[in-house]
């Protein structure tokens, strides 16, 4: 029995050994054959680094929308805000002139009517204020023509002699000025215009 189990041991290990050099041989097949999965690993690596270069760009473009959506609506709320302004300047305007057509018809059939034959009386007093002179002459510009002093000035002026503004240019160039200053004489308390 005993030399059974050497023939047995002896069998064992030289199947175990040929099973060894079929096992390294198998194994050195394998590392001689190519890589069949890099070719798909370096073709995904480059489409990742494609997708996150795409997606930083266009996170970068959105950056720059928002900005220029944002300044947009900044340019948009800035031109509305001129534009009542310049509305609510044109509205006082009207409503000046408007005051000033009424005031003068109801002035002038008041003293057409109180007027008689042998004494023929302006029925209004005007002011004439030229611009022209007015902005050549003052240092430094329209906005010391229209200083609150000055415009006070003007109204109480207007106030003692019961006379009317009439704002007179020729130059197209200050109709502006004529409108910021009927704008400016319409806030006084008195009406000058």
């Amino acid at each position: 029995m005993l030399f059974e189990n050497e023939d047995l041991k002896e069998l064992l290990q030289t199947e175990m050994d040929k099973a060894s050099k079929a096992c390294r041989k198998l194994e050195e097949q394998l590392a001689a054959l190519p890589e069949v999965y890099d070719a798909e690993i370096h073709s995904l690596r480059d489409k990742l680094s494609a997708l996150i270069t795409a997606h930083d760009s266009e996170a970068a473009n959105n950056q720059a929308l928002k900005a220029e959506l944002t300044r947009e609506k900044r340019q948009r709320a800035e031109a509305k805000e001129k534009l009542e302004r310049a509305l609510r300047n044109a509205a006082a305007v009207v409503t000046a002139i408007r005051a000033f057509n009424l005031n003068l018809h109801d002035e002038s059939a008041t003293a057409a009517a109180a007027a008689d034959n042998s004494s023929m009386t302006p029925p209004y007093k005007i002011l004439f204020l030229d611009i022209d002179g007015v902005l050549n002459t003052v240092k430094g510009g329209p906005q010391v023509v229209f200083d609150t002093v000055l415009v006070r000035r003007v109204g109480e002026i207007v106030q003692q002699t019961g006379c009317k503004v009439v704002w007179t240019t020729y130059w197209r160039g200050f109709e502006d000025y004529i409108t910021y200053a009927f704008c400016r004489l319409a806030e006084l308390p008195v009406d000058v215009v």
